[in-house]
């Protein structure tokens, strides 16, 4: 877990605003707010006990608990979502932030909590269309009728999107902020599910490979794949233009060397295969017309554009870059 560029650029835009207009103060907001945290923004408990496994600082530890099975019943997993990660507590006074300047900022604007202020955590780990389905579910059971509007961060911006398209949602919706949302997919995907979560996460995880062999198990990752052009291509030594692939090809998947074994056939290369599918499809759903749409992107941190691997059954190497997101 990391604290977002695009957050505090968000913090900052509404923060300047409120400072500079004190009549703000005593200005009710006009609709009513929905925030969407990004992919491992939410925390996991054991459905059972309560217990929190994601979300705390030794989330990282417990990662390989949360791998899901080929077939499983979303409702029935053993962990669920139990609310956005607000702040990670290390030693004493050192904190991680994540969602708590948003959250502040928020009601010194004059948002409160389940009343114009609703908070909308999920199982980042499933298909960003069971996400939408139970967003959905949340917004007719907890959101008073009438106009909203969404503050979506990283893959949130894809659940919002798939809500308002698959759900005829988008008349509802006045406002649609986006935070670093990969609308079109991440090269920055193929890094970690080579590389993991970072040098001291894995370390925490006991290794690279458990990290990678439970991310791999997730669906929502897929759905974060680079989707446009020129996204990936395999470099060859007898030839200096990239041989271009598409990833969300399964056979493709089956040259990289980080892949595991079970993923190459059998029941899981099925579901891979499945799953591959889904993601190429939800990546070419567009936004509906309607919403007044505003996109934030992180423009300060170099993110990889292209992943060139280099020849057969090797990683992906993300040495293409720029400095746009989203």
């Amino acid at each position: 877990m990391r604290r977002f560029c695009s957050l505090c650029f968000l913090i900052l835009l509404l923060a300047s605003a409120h400072q500079s207009n004190p009549a703000w103060s005593s200005v009710k907001p006009d609709r009513p707010v929905i925030v969407i945290p990004g992919i491992l923004g939410s925390k996991l408990c054991e459905r059972t006990t309560g217990k929190v496994v994601w979300g705390d600082v030794w989330s990282y530890s417990r990662i390989r608990e949360l791998a899901l099975r080929e077939e499983y019943d979303p409702k029935q997993l053993p962990h669920v979502s139990c609310g956005l990660i607000e702040v990670v507590n290390l030693l004493g006074s050192f904190k991680i932030h994540q969602y708590d300047d948003l959250l502040n900022t928020l009601s010194r604007l004059g948002y409160e909590k389940d009343k114009n202020l609703f908070l909308f955590d999920y199982d980042w780990r499933l298909s960003n269309r069971e996400s939408a389905r139970r967003l959905d579910e949340f917004i007719k059971q907890r959101v008073p009728p009438g106009k909203i509007d969404i503050i979506a961060h990283s893959m949130g911006g894809i659940v919002a999107k798939l809500w308002m398209a698959e759900h005829n949602a988008a008349a509802r919706v006045a406002t649609f902020v986006t935070l670093g949302t990969p609308h079109r997919g991440s090269a920055s995907t193929f890094k970690t599910l080579d590389g993991g979560f970072g040098f001291w996460q894995n370390l925490a995880a006991h290794g690279v490979t458990g990290v990678r062999e439970t991310a791999l198990t997730f669906p929502s990752f897929y759905e974060l794949l680079p989707a446009y052009g020129r996204c990936c291509g395999f470099k060859s030594a007898r030839s200096k233009d990239d041989d271009l692939f598409d990833p969300f090809d399964s056979q493709v998947w089956k040259r990289f060397s980080w892949v595991p074994p079970s993923f190459v056939a059998g029941q899981r290369h099925a579901w891979l295969q499945r799953t591959l599918a889904d993601a190429n499809a939800i990546a070419q759903t567009e936004i509906p017309q309607g919403p007044n749409v505003i996109t934030i992107v992180t423009g300060l941190i170099p993110t990889p554009w292209r992943v060139p691997p280099h020849g057969s059954n090797t990683r992906p190497t993300s040495a293409h870059r720029d400095r746009a997101s989203g």
